[in-house]
């Protein structure tokens, strides 16, 4: 019995094979079953021809100008295994920051291999991963980052409108793996096709989400820029916290209906009513002031409303 040290790389932990083992039981196959039982002992071998899960292998060539992208479209389309080769000298410092900065933002992603001309990736998050879990997370970050931005407008608390900024790149490593693991749902010719038809609405919603996500990054951001100098009234404050507590109740519910599978027109209609109401009301205060802080304000409100009543048309 050998021991050996666990190494973590990234968000991984690793450890190596015997290498004699790995010739003798891995010569046509990288993938090995792993179980893990109650008393904390790790079992791997090597799985049979035709067993368990296939790892997907794409090659690409290194250009200067796509690489990042395919990379990541590969990503997206599920694959695990991905090789960049290059025909130049090696590859570019600027690519490899890139690729670094990706991988970054791709969860279970990492660089396995890495030489002159060549740079291995393997994806090392779960085939299929459970895709409620990740939509009803994005559904938490991105009404908080709209809710935390005004918050801390209106409250002079800066550290949290500069916070909500930074959580969009925790929305942009969900939203990839949701997709990713949507995608390679949708190729499996065992999923029926009622659970296939699910799967593109998630699409649709976390799409959304993503979208709710940008705007409110880009309210933050419009906010440390423009809104330090307005002083906001105590009645402008109360209307602002009213139209994001309906958007933010709105979401929430839309997110649980497409989630649940369920069509409830009539409360969906009541909830859109009253973010019309909000939307109205601080419309009207907004129209007799000259401030383009409140009007930033008001527009990236609308633009979420937006979007949130595009997915209601999902379960309406």
């Amino acid at each position: 019995m050998k021991i050996r040290n666990v190494v973590k790389i990234g968000n991984s932990y690793y450890v190596s094979l015997p290498k004699s083992w790995v010739k003798e039981f891995l010569r046509n196959s990288r993938a090995v079953y792993v179980n893990v039982s109650q008393e904390g002992t790790i079992e791997i071998r090597p799985l049979n021809k035709g067993e368990g899960m296939v790892l997907r292998e794409i090659k690409l060539i290194f250009s200067p100008i796509d690489t990042i992208r395919k990379t990541l479209a590969a990503y997206l389309n599920g694959y695990d295994i991905i090789e960049i080769e290059t025909k130049e000298k090696g590859f570019p410092k600027k690519f490899l920051e890139d690729l670094n900065r990706l991988c970054n933002l791709l969860i279970g992603l990492e660089i396995i291999e890495e030489s002159k001309k060549r740079i291995i990736l393997q994806c090392f998050s779960d085939a299929e991963p459970e895709i409620t879990p990740l939509v009803r997370r994005m559904d938490s970050i991105t009404r908080s980052m709209y809710k935390d931005a005004l918050e801390g407008w209106i409250n002079g608390l800066w550290e949290l409108v500069e916070a909500v900024a930074r959580k969009d790149d925790s929305v942009d490593k969900l939203y990839f793996l949701a997709v990713r693991g949507i995608r390679k749902a949708i190729m499996d010719p065992m999923k029926p096709g009622e659970e296939k038809v699910k799967l593109l609405d998630l699409r649709l919603t976390v799409q959304s989400l993503e979208r709710v996500g940008d705007v409110s990054e880009k309210l933050a951001l419009d906010l440390l820029e423009k809104g330090y100098g307005y002083k906001i009234t105590k009645k402008e404050a109360q209307l602002v916290r009213k139209m994001v507590h309906e958007l933010h109740k709105y979401q929430r519910k839309l997110v649980d209906l497409t989630l649940m599978r369920e069509k409830e027109a009539g409360l969906i209609k009541d909830l859109d009513s009253n973010v019309k109401v909000s939307l109205d009301k601080l419309g009207e205060k907004v129209l007799g002031k000259t401030s383009k802080t409140l009007r930033m304000v008001l527009g990236h409100l609308n633009e979420i409303y937006d979007i949130l009543t595009d997915l209601s048309d999902l379960i309406s």
